[in-house]
């Protein structure tokens, strides 16, 4: 997500042998702050998570037989969201996670970091 606020989201294709029903699709932008403290004869890492949204993706629906289905979706990094930062002791990383939850099947769930650099200049408004 470099350079933008808002992202698609390609999230999940399948074709049902049988009527399926979605129970739900959530996307959470998660940031985790680690921060690295230095003793005498040790390291510590102190992680907390510094921002986390979660955004509902597809409301629960039915679908047919033999169906191509994919799911896609839109999420947005607020405008006041801190920047991803990897200095040697103190680390910003954030996290796009997918959770797709459909009736009868396992849960899909994908995870992936993503950077947050502030905006170009020719994508900034006054």
């Amino acid at each position: 997500v470099t350079g933008v606020q808002t992202c698609a989201l390609p999230i999940f294709r399948f074709h049902p042998r049988h009527e399926a029903e979605i129970q739900g699709v959530t996307a959470t932008l998660r940031a985790r702050e680690t921060v690295w403290r230095s003793g005498k004869e040790s390291r510590t890492a102190v992680h907390q998570t510094i921002r986390s949204e979660a955004r509902t993706l597809e409301v629960p629906r039915r679908v047919q037989a033999h169906d191509d289905v994919e799911l896609t979706g839109r999420t947005t990094v607020p405008k006041d969201a801190p920047l991803s930062l990897g200095a040697p002791n103190h680390w910003v990383v954030w996290h796009l996670v997918i959770h797709v939850a459909l009736r009868g099947w396992i849960d899909y769930q994908s995870e992936h970091i993503i950077t947050v650099a502030p905006l170009s200049q020719e994508h900034q408004s006054d």
